[in-house]
C-alpha cells in the first residue's frame, strides 16, 4: 500500500515541486531536490534488496542512470585527487557532482515505480500546473523586463544564459503534457505555450539558445501533431514562428548575431575576439591541454600550461580572465581536466539518453538530450548547480511520462 501509493506521491510531489520553482526560487529547488535525491536512494536500495524488484526491467534507462552514477563518481575522484591546487574553483564541481550521482538513483526509481508515478502525473491537478507553468515563466520574464529594467531575462539565477538553457527542458515537458490528452483546451494551450516560450527565450538574448531551441520546438511539434495537424496548418506555424523570430530580430538579437559574424570572420586565436572569439580560443586552448595531458590534470596544471602558451604569444590573452572558470564547451572542459575517461563518460550519458529516447521512442527525452548535448557545445551545463539539477529533474519526468512517440492519450487520471 505504502509502495504502490503513498511513495510515488511523495516523489511525485518532489519532483513537480523541484522542477515548477526552480525558475522562482532556486534555493527551494534546491533544497526540494536533494530531499527527493536522498529519499531516492533509500528508496532504491529497499525496493531492490528488500521487496526484490529488478532494475533490469529497463535496461535503456538503467543504462541512463549507470553512466550518470559513473560521470558523476569520476568528476568526485578527480577532485578528490587534484585538490591539492587549495583552489575554490573545486568547490563548484563537487556540488554538481553530487547532484548527477544522486540523480541516478532517482532514475532508478523512475524504472521501479514508473507505472504508478505515471499515474502521479496524469493528475489533473499536477498536469494543469506543469501545462501552464511557461505563462507564469513569462510573467516573471515581463517583471524583469519592465519592472527591474533589465536588458535580458535572468529570472531567479540573475544569470541570462543559465535560465535560457534550463527552461528550455522546462518548457519541453510543458509542451509535452499538452500533448497527453488532444482536444481543443490542450492543443490552443500547446500552441500557445510554443510562441511564449520562443518569446521568452529570445528576450534572454542567449544565441544558442534562440536557435536551437526554436528548430528543436518546431520539430517537436511536427512530429507529435503529424497524425492530426495537415500540412497547411503545420506550414502556418512555422511561417508564423518564423515571422515572429524576424519581427524580434532587429530590436532584440541582431547586434548580437551580427557580432558573432564579425568575430568569426576575423578571428585569430592570438588576438582578442569578442564573446565568439574568445570561445573559440579557449577550445583551442583546451584541446592543447588535453593533447598536452590525455589522462587528465590538476585545474591549476592546466591553467599553468595555456597561461604559458599565453605568455609565449600563441594565444590571446583575452581568455585569461575565463580560465578560473570554464572552457565554455562541455566536453572540451571535461576532457581538459579529466582526460580520456572523463570524457568517454560524457559522451556516454549523451548516447545512452539517446538510446532510451529511441529504444522507447521517448521525444520528449529526445528533445531534452539534445538541448542538452545542443547548449554544451558552446557553454558547460554541468559546471552549473541551477541546470544540472533541472535537467535531472525534466529527464526524470521524461522517463517516466515520455514514450511511444509521445502521441499516445493516456489513461483517464485517478484523482487523489
Amino acid at each position: 500500500m505504502f509502495a504502490n501509493r503513498t511513495l510515488p506521491i511523495l516523489i511525485g510531489m518532489l519532483m513537480t515541486f523541484s522542477m515548477v520553482i526552480a525558475s522562482f526560487i532556486d534555493t527551494l529547488s534546491r533544497d526540494s531536490y536533494f530531499i527527493l535525491s536522498y529519499l531516492s536512494v533509500i528508496v532504491t536500495f529497499w525496493l531492490v534488496f528488500f521487496k526484490k524488484m529488478s532494475l533490469f526491467r529497463d535496461r535503456a534507462v538503467l543504462l541512463v542512470a549507470v553512466s550518470f552514477l559513473l560521470f558523476g563518481i569520476s568528476r568526485v575522484v578527480w577532485s578528490f585527487l587534484m585538490n591539492d591546487d587549495g583552489l575554490s574553483i573545486y568547490k563548484n564541481y563537487s556540488p554538481t557532482a553530487s547532484r548527477i550521482i544522486l540523480g541516478a538513483f532517482i532514475f532508478c526509481v523512475c524504472i521501479l515505480l514508473k507505472n504508478e508515478l505515471k499515474c502521479f502525473f496524469s493528475n489533473k491537478y499536477i498536469s494543469a500546473i506543469i501545462k501552464a507553468l511557461p505563462l507564469y515563466i513569462l510573467l516573471y520574464a515581463l517583471y524583469d523586463i519592465f519592472v527591474l529594467h533589465k536588458d535580458r531575462v535572468e529570472l531567479d539565477t540573475n544569470r541570462a544564459t543559465v535560465t535560457a538553457y534550463f527552461i528550455s527542458a522546462i518548457f519541453f515537458v510543458s509542451l509535452h503534457f499538452c500533448t497527453q490528452v488532444k482536444n481543443k483546451l490542450n492543443v490552443s494551450l500547446f500552441f500557445t505555450n510554443l510562441f511564449v516560450s520562443n518569446a521568452i527565450i529570445i528576450l534572454t538574448q542567449t544565441r544558442a539558445a534562440i536557435a536551437i531551441y526554436l528548430l528543436l520546438s518546431v520539430f517537436y511539434t511536427a512530429i507529435v501533431f503529424r497524425k492530426s495537424l495537415n500540412i497547411k496548418k503545420v506550414s502556418m506555424v512555422v511561417v508564423l514562428m518564423l515571422i515572429f523570430a524576424g519581427t524580434s530580430y532587429e530590436f532584440l538579437y541582431k547586434s548580437r548575431i551580427n557580432e558573432a559574424i564579425t568575430e568569426t570572420q576575423g578571428y585569430d586565436v592570438t588576438k582578442p575576439g569578442g564573446s565568439l572569439g574568445d570561445r573559440y580560443t579557449m577550445w583551442y586552448a583546451g584541446l592543447s591541454a588535453f593533447k598536452h595531458a590525455p589522462m587528465g590534470e590538476s585545474f591549476q596544471a592546466r591553467n599553468d600550461f595555456i597561461s604559458e602558451k599565453i605568455a609565449a604569444g600563441a594565444i590571446s590573452d583575452s581568455i585569461t580572465v575565463y580560465l578560473t572558470v570554464h572552457l565554455h564547451s562541455e566536453l572540451i572542459e571535461v576532457l581538459s581536466l579529466q582526460g580520456v575517461i572523463g570524457g568517454v563518460l560524457l559522451v556516454l550519458i549523451y548516447l545512452s539518453l539517446l538510446y532510451a529516447g529511441i529504444r522507447n521512442k521517448n521525444v520528449l527525452l529526445i528533445m531534452i538530450t539534445l538541448c542538452l548535448a545542443g547548449y554544451g557545445l558552446t557553454d558547460v551545463l554541468f559546471f552549473s548547480r541551477e541546470s544540472i539539477t533541472v535537467y535531472l529533474l525534466c529527464i526524470a519526468v521524461a522517463l517516466v511520462t515520455g514514450g511511444k512517440e509521445d502521441t499516445a492519450e493516456q489513461p483517464l487520471p485517478i484523482n487523489r
